[in-house]
């Protein structure tokens, strides 16, 4: 057998077995029936399949928990725009099919948010298949991420920065890996533009992927006179790029605020409104937010927790539940358990 035969089986063979271990999180059932999950999995996922449900040309597409007629024959809603509309509207055409049945929306739209964790990792191997030359390193490595207590819990949690989220952002990164290894720009923007309409956190991947593209870009320009028109050519794709991510994403911001502002009869003023109060809590710019969660805020305790939940990643569920740092409703153990504090995986950041 050549090295191509060599490479070509075990591309097929990485493949088959990552389909294989896919299969499994489909055929087993895990409950998805059921109202009732261990932690906040079950109420988290009602909210966002309410907010779903609510979706509606009626209500102008607000996204809202709830709503109460008043005395005076007005509307009051609970409003919640924090996310942009397109995971929403998905589950709501998942679900639209069984209005009448409570349970199978719930299985339905929680199989929705399965499949786009299965689409997730597909996404993940096909990005390290392009970065590495041995398609069992890109397996490996896949699914020992993918394999992790996070990733099995919150695969089919009901929520648009859940597996949707997290498919927009490989999506993305699979774009990028296409566009500087072939030059490939428009499947680039297509991704770009179907991931800021799942979650917001691909904008973390994409801030500094263009504006190091366009300082290199700027740099190889005055450095090649000779190739000055190419040159330009990149810098106007790196921009272009910007201004998507910049129109696309202000005007997500400005459709959720307007509709709530409008839903909420202009009462409340735009820097009080609820999503843009939770803008600003979440971005610590809340000084009372400060005060109250110090240990969320205060860079000691942020990166602690994040070093701690690395640890966790890095280890497969299967591995915690052998060890026995998993409690009886099979959540990985907190107080009073060896997860309390980073030591347990990693050391304690400086």
């Amino acid at each position: 057998m050549n090295s191509f035969e060599s490479v070509f089986c075990r591309e097929r063979i990485s493949l088959l077995v990552l389909l294989c271990a896919l299969s499994t999180l489909v055929l087993f059932d895990n409950d998805r029936w059921h109202l009732s999950r261990p932690g906040h999995h079950s109420y988290v996922s009602m909210e966002h399949l309410a907010i779903a449900r609510n979706l509606s040309p009626a209500h102008n597409f607000l996204m809202f928990r709830s709503l109460t007629l008043e005395s005076g024959g007005t509307i009051k809603y609970d409003v919640y725009n924090r996310f942009p509309i397109g995971g929403y509207a998905l589950i709501k055409l998942a679900i639209l099919p069984f209005e009448s049945d409570l349970a199978a929306q719930i299985r339905v739209a929680r199989i929705l948010l399965l499949l786009f964790f299965c689409a997730a990792v597909v996404l993940a191997y096909s990005s390290l298949r392009r970065l590495t030359p041995n398609p069992l390193v890109a397996l490996t490595t896949t699914l020992i991420v993918f394999s992790s207590y996070y990733s099995l819990y919150f695969n089919d949690m009901v929520h648009p920065k859940t597996s949707m989220d997290l498919f927009g952002v490989l999506l993305v990164f699979y774009g990028m890996v296409i566009f500087v290894q072939d030059g490939r720009f428009f499947q680039l923007l297509v991704k770009v533009c179907t991931a800021l309409l799942l979650g917001w956190h691909v904008l973390a991947l994409l801030l500094p992927f263009i504006f190091w593209g366009l300082v290199m870009s700027i740099r190889k320009r005055h450095d090649l006179p000779s190739t000055v028109p190419a040159t330009r050519d990149a810098c106007r794709r790196w921009i272009l790029l910007g201004g998507v991510v910049l129109s696309l994403s202000t005007g997500t911001l400005i459709f959720n605020f307007t509709n709530e502002y409008s839903a909420l009869n202009g009462e409340i003023g735009w820097t009080k409104l609820p999503s843009y109060r939770s803008m600003l809590r979440r971005t610590g710019m809340v000084p009372d937010f400060k005060v109250t969660y110090p240990h969320v805020l205060a860079w000691g305790p942020y990166l602690e927790e994040e070093f701690r939940r690395l640890g966790r990643m890095a280890l497969p569920y299967v591995v915690l539940s052998a060890i026995g740092m998993l409690d009886e409703d099979g959540t990985p153990q907190e107080e009073g358990g060896r997860f309390v504090s980073s030591e347990s995986a990693w050391p304690s950041p400086v």
